[in-house]
């Protein structure tokens, strides 16, 4: 049986990647990325406090496409890029001031 946050956690998920499937047909190939949506994932902060960051697996596959065409996108106040870890790649965010 699966607990009622686990359930939650896997709707919203999937409510994640309807909007970005959508996204894309609506936009004919080129999906674009609500704020709302990147709001809603796991990012961890920098030590030094200087932004954000997350594993690429666990970003809308959009803004990997995205970002990987044009090397940084702006949406919502935040600066977004793709960076190669030591074993992973992650995409970063700043607040754009």
């Amino acid at each position: 049986m699966v607990a009622l946050p686990d359930l939650e956690e896997r709707l919203e998920r999937i409510e994640r990647k309807l909007d970005e499937i959508l996204a894309i047909l609506k936009g004919g190939g080129e999906a674009s990325v609500s704020g709302e949506v990147l709001e809603e994932l796991n990012w961890r902060s920098y030590p030094s406090g200087e932004g954000e960051w997350i594993f690429a697996d666990e970003a809308p596959a959009s803004l990997l496409r995205t970002l990987s065409e044009r090397g940084s996108v702006t949406i919502s106040g935040y600066r977004y890029t793709l960076r190669e870890g030591r074993s992973k790649r992650f995409v970063a965010r700043k607040k754009v001031e």
